[in-house]
């Protein structure tokens, strides 16, 4: 897991974005345990909206927060399902959090595109 560091260092948005995520993550896992074709089958469900929000101007900021916070939920629940070690705070700035969570899957075979 990356380094902790204060979340007043990383300014606001990150703070908010990570406190999101975590609270919804929190939530997955008090509501479903899944197995790992199960969590597999989220995140690929989840992926292609996620990163059509992430364009500039294709969906409403709110829409696209919610669409985001739902791929990085899943992406965490299938990593740490995997062994990886990882959680909201490596999601501070969100998509280099998704990239290596994508990366550290892709170096175990699995192949998100």
């Amino acid at each position: 897991m990356i380094a902790e560091q204060p979340l007043a260092e990383k300014g606001p948005s990150a703070a908010v974005y990570t406190h999101l995520l975590a609270a919804a993550l929190a939530d997955a896992d008090r509501r479903k345990h899944s197995g790992a074709t199960v969590l597999l089958r989220d995140v690929m469900r989840r992926r292609p909206a996620a990163l059509t929000a992430a364009a500039p101007h294709a969906v409403p900021a709110a829409t696209a927060l919610t669409l985001e916070i739902g791929y990085d939920v899943a992406l965490i629940r299938y990593a740490r399902c995997l062994g990886i070690d990882c959680g909201p705070r490596d999601f501070d700035r969100p998509a280099d959090g998704r990239e290596r969570m994508e990366r550290a899957l892709a170096e175990r075979g699995i192949d998100l595109d």
